[in-house]
């Protein structure tokens, strides 16, 4: 740990609160973090404890440990009141420098993020040496991911299961199983030891591997060498599977495999485990992807994208936090991903696949891009019930005339410095015809 942070506004609902572990400085053995403190409401109890890291969370467990030396430190009558917590939580999947946020939930009244964990730890890796390396393409809903995936499986060094909309993520899902089996026992949030076996459907954290119970030996193998272990064999499923995926389309399996990610830990972890990883970061401005996602659902008659959103503006709001997180994770692998936008992919497809075919480090000739791109000028049943406009050149700039004016307004007002993160250019700065995007070498 580098450093723990007490935030001064939570005092307005908490009477105090400690972290009394991990200690700043203190080495951590392996890939699990403890965090063991003490929380006190100022009007109500604290219920539970949640730790997240940027919003995605981590772990949590109800506050229900007696701590005799708070009560007197605060003077408080009720000497069985509980006030403290003992969480176990891994590291894997957590960038190398991490900064983690510790929220305490009242019995009554809102969540109250009370302090701010900051530490560095070692990336996770195997003995494994797999024969496909991933390559990510992370980005969000209905901004060009599938016509992207469509044309990478055109390439003979990408393995890419060709089935329409290229959803397989077999990679996610196994560095999700390597996230939840590698990590220590949780009885609250995870598989109970008197009811996993109940569960058939469901296997969360080992029951069993609690750490503060076992001897040093045991700790440090649960802690460090089982996960290491554990991501070989999820490796190793990755592997056999794009390898027969690759023999049942008759293809050689090349050299990565493919897949779509959101902008969560799994395209983290797969470049923590795999020495080779690639990641293409693909973006669109936010506004003609809220514009596609509505259009989607209006000729689908879904709530694929809305979901419980009750109208536009909330709707957008929550996109453009989505769009924030995306632009987060740009910035934390910017070093080694690739940024490729969906105006770029669409106005110099051939420009943009050199570019990844050269990041990628696989062939880049004339042959090679020229059948990659002719794949996405294909105009067939499933290209039409994609599209939400009657041309592709027509999706760029589509918000200009699909949006209100007062939308175009709240979209500049909450994410206008996203656009030129990504390096969009927007009315406020003078562009006023569609398809202006500015392109940063």
């Amino acid at each position: 740990m580098t450093s723990i942070e007490y935030l001064p506004a939570a005092a307005d609902w908490l009477t105090g609160c400690a972290i009394d572990i991990p200690c700043v400085g203190a080495p951590i053995d392996g890939h699990v973090l403890e965090v063991a403190g003490w929380v006190v409401g100022r009007h109500s109890p604290v219920a539970t404890i949640e730790i997240l890291h940027d919003t995605h969370w981590q772990t949590g467990t109800p506050v229900l440990l007696v701590r005799p030396d708070v009560t007197r430190h605060l003077e408080l009558a009720d000497e069985t009141l509980r006030t403290g917590f003992h969480v176990a939580m891994n590291t894997i999947g957590l960038p190398q420098a991490f900064e983690l946020a510790v929220w305490a939930y009242l019995t009554d009244g809102p969540p109250v993020e009370f302090a701010r964990l900051r530490g560095t730890h070692t990336l996770l890796r195997s003995a494994f040496r797999p024969a496909l390396q991933p390559l990510s393409v992370t980005g969000l809903g209905r901004s060009g991911t599938t016509v992207l995936m469509r044309m990478l499986a055109e390439h003979p060094d990408i393995c890419v299961q060709r089935v329409h909309p290229f959803e397989l993520r077999l990679g996610a899902y196994w560095m999700h199983v390597l996230t939840v089996l590698g990590g220590p026992a949780n009885h609250f949030s995870s598989s109970h030891p008197d009811r996993f076996q109940t569960e058939r459907l469901f296997v969360g954290n080992n029951p069993f591997a609690r750490l503060h119970a076992l001897g040093p030996a045991a700790r440090s193998w649960f802690g460090a060498d089982a996960p290491d272990e554990l991501a070989a064999f999820c490796q190793r499923n990755i592997d056999a599977a794009y390898l027969r995926i690759a023999q049942d389309q008759g293809e050689a399996p090349g050299r990565y495999f493919a897949e779509k990610n959101n902008p969560t830990y799994a395209p983290r972890l797969l470049a923590h485990v795999y020495d080779g990883a690639k990641e293409i970061v693909l973006v669109r401005d936010f506004r003609d992807m809220i514009c596609s996602m509505r259009a989607f659902d209006r000729k689908r008659n879904s709530l694929n994208f809305q979901g419980e959103d009750v109208d536009v503006e909330t709707f957008t709001l929550r996109i453009v936090d989505e769009y924030r997180q995306l632009a987060a994770m740009w910035a934390e692998r910017q070093a080694s991903a690739l940024l490729l936008r969906y105006e770029d992919l669409i106005a110099e497809p051939h420009a943009s696949l050199r570019r990844v075919a050269e990041y990628a480090g696989i062939d880049a000739s004339p042959a090679v891009i020229e059948r990659m791109v002719e794949t996405s000028r294909v105009d067939d049943d499933t290209s039409r019930a994609h599209r939400t406009t009657d041309t592709v050149p027509r999706s760029v700039g589509r918000y200009r005339d699909d949006m209100s004016e007062d939308l175009r307004a709240l979209c500049l007002e909450i994410g206008a410095d996203l656009l030129s993160v990504f390096g969009y250019t927007n009315e406020r700065h003078g562009a006023n015809h569609a398809g202006d995007f500015a392109v940063r070498a």
